[in-house]
């Protein structure tokens, strides 16, 4: 079987999905999001202005929208951001399901299901498919959540958090940051600008 739509009793596979206080996402610093999504939306950007207006919206929904209107407004993106995109995803998709063991047992629960992004609108396809049901698209989202799981499950190595093979880019990272913690790979990211 594949689910489908992270909406209903998946909604928790969801960059959306709120995380409430006082649990949230820890994303160092002694800063906490309620959502996926603020912190990848966040991350995008080079000034702190702007990450801390997409880090201090209410939920993921006004994240979005705010991160949206920064761009569209000109607000200054990472250059780098097309080869960070995934990296970044996949560090705070290991925050959410590390940091908080309800969401990591039922992500473990999904079993073996196929886990697919479906999405409404082709914009969305790097992430999901679309339409909700096609193959259409890349589905990163719904793979990063099935390494996850697989990790989750002991069956992915997990030597330094960050291996290769679930970081199968790497390479585009400081060598520095390919054996650092999910924490502090993005602690890094929210907080620095690019240079």
């Amino acid at each position: 079987m594949t689910i489908e739509r992270f909406r209903h009793e998946y909604y928790f596979l969801s960059n959306m999905y709120p995380i409430d206080p006082p649990g949230g996402i820890n994303v160092g610093n002694g800063l906490t999001v309620p959502t996926v999504e603020h912190i990848y939306k966040a991350s995008r950007f080079t000034e702190m202005s702007d990450k801390t207006a997409v880090l201090g919206a209410p939920n993921g929904f006004a994240a979005k929208n705010i991160a949206d209107k920064l761009e569209k407004g000109g607000a200054s993106i990472r250059a780098e951001w097309s080869k960070l995109r995934l990296p970044v995803m996949r560090a705070s998709v290991a925050l959410k399901f590390g940091q908080n063991p309800v969401l990591a047992g039922k992500l473990v629960e999904t079993g073996n299901e196929e886990l697919v992004e479906g999405t409404r609108g082709e914009k969305y396809s790097f992430w999901g498919v679309a339409p909700i049901g096609s193959r259409n698209g890349l589905n990163w989202l719904g793979k990063i959540l099935m390494d996850t799981r697989q990790i989750l499950n002991g069956q992915l190595d997990t030597t330094g958090l960050h291996p290769e093979r679930i970081l199968n880019d790497a390479s585009i990272l400081a060598p520095e940051n390919i054996d650092d913690t999910p924490i502090h790979y993005m602690a890094r990211i929210l907080m620095l600008t690019d240079k």
